[in-house]
């Protein structure tokens, strides 16, 4: 998945540091008050925010750094709540029913907020056929028989297909757990998850021609026709951000 190698060190601080003291916060915490539930992550220590969402028995953390599922509970010890995350503790404190305020256990004392985040779009407008803006105009004369009919390039060497298998210009199909991208005469298809929010996208979608995989879309805006999205891509052992402005068809 995507790294960014300022937000790993900041993780590694935050989820990998080794025992040590703890401020202690008498609260009462039940693991229904994260589960099922998106929070903005912030600290003193980091310029940005992270977004880390609980289920059942993990969690996750999106953005551009993706950090993949690992396990967390809630458990207390002689009164005092500490939420666990993967095998390190943090002391955990109430402060609404919206937001927690977090020490890192550590050799180093770390704090972090969480604040509950409400879902950011309709997740109905996500599914459907989605083509980059620079290709919509193309897209609609194929569709309507517009445009001048040219033979297609012939496929790559190994590939079996028929003339009606050329698919240009290129789209992406999303429907409710997976994504499809058709493009010349391949269909590549991967699992798609959509987090609680519905902005942030997990799959592992490869376009072969140009051995690229989409790990992760950010919608950034989205409506009944337009969504832009930065998408997280990863090429060979290089990463990058592209953006892009997608018209729904």
């Amino acid at each position: 998945m995507f790294r960014n190698k300022s937000k790993f060190l900041l993780l590694s601080l935050l989820f990998l540091s080794t025992a040590g003291c703890v401020k202690r916060f008498q609260v009462d915490i039940a693991e229904d008050d994260l589960r099922d539930h998106s929070f903005s992550l912030t600290s003193g220590v980091m310029n940005d925010t992270l977004i880390i969402e609980f289920r059942d028995s993990t969690y996750e953390v999106f953005g551009s750094y993706y950090y993949e599922k690992e396990t967390w509970k809630i458990t207390k010890y002689k009164d005092v709540d500490f939420l666990i995350l993967n095998t390190k503790a943090c002391g955990i404190q109430k402060i609404d029913n919206h937001s927690f305020d977090c020490t890192l256990i550590g050799s180093i004392e770390h704090s972090f907020s969480l604040h509950q985040r409400k879902k950011k779009w309709d997740k109905d407008l996500i599914s459907g056929i989605w083509v980059k803006n620079t290709w919509s105009e193309d897209y609609d004369q194929v569709k309507n028989g517009n445009r001048p009919q040219i033979p297609p390039p012939p496929p790559p060497p190994g590939v079996l297909t028929v003339e009606d298998d050329y698919v240009w210009p290129p789209y992406f199909r999303i429907r409710k757990d997976s994504i499809e991208y058709f493009n010349y005469y391949t269909i590549n298809t991967s699992e798609l998850k959509i987090n609680i929010t519905n902005e942030y996208l997990t799959m592992n979608l490869t376009d072969n021609f140009i051995d690229e995989q989409n790990d992760q879309w950010h919608i950034k805006s989205l409506s009944d026709t337009v969504m832009v999205v930065d998408r997280y891509l990863s090429l060979d052992f290089s990463e990058s951000i592209e953006t892009d402005t997608l018209i729904k068809k």
